[in-house]
């Protein structure tokens, strides 16, 4: 029979004392522990050439498609902004010209860009 003392814990169990980033918890935590005094800060994110890879794997193989995409996956994120301000004011240009009023926007030469351009922003927010 233990002492009634010798059965209190003196720190908690769950480690409730340790900041939320110091707590291990092994149970949940599968993969490495990465401490807060150990977290890095990205300083570059690597090319990744879409068209090429749009080419060799995918059924979308669309000519102008995989050009409008070597022509904007070199830029950065804040670059890929500008353009899509840029493209899209073309875009609202050609959609109000009344020659082109009931025309599909396929139809617009800025359409491919559009595609292009909305895909590596979203690509590079979310993916890298």
């Amino acid at each position: 029979m233990y002492a009634p003392e010798e059965r209190i814990a003196h720190d908690p169990a769950d480690d409730a004392d340790l900041t939320r980033q110091e707590r291990p918890q092994p149970c949940k935590q599968r993969m490495g522990q990465e401490l807060v005094w150990e977290m890095g800060t990205i300083h570059v994110v690597s090319w990744d050439p879409l068209s090429e890879k749009l080419i060799e794997n995918s059924p979308l193989r669309n000519p102008e498609l995989v050009a409008a995409f070597s022509r904007y996956e070199h830029l950065t994120i804040a670059e890929l902004d500008v353009a899509w301000d840029e493209v899209n004011v073309a875009f609202r240009d050609w959609v109000e010209q009344p020659e082109h009023v009931g025309r599909p926007i396929q139809q617009a030469p800025q359409y491919w860009d559009r595609i292009a351009i909305d895909s590596l922003r979203e690509r590079r927010t979310w993916w890298e």
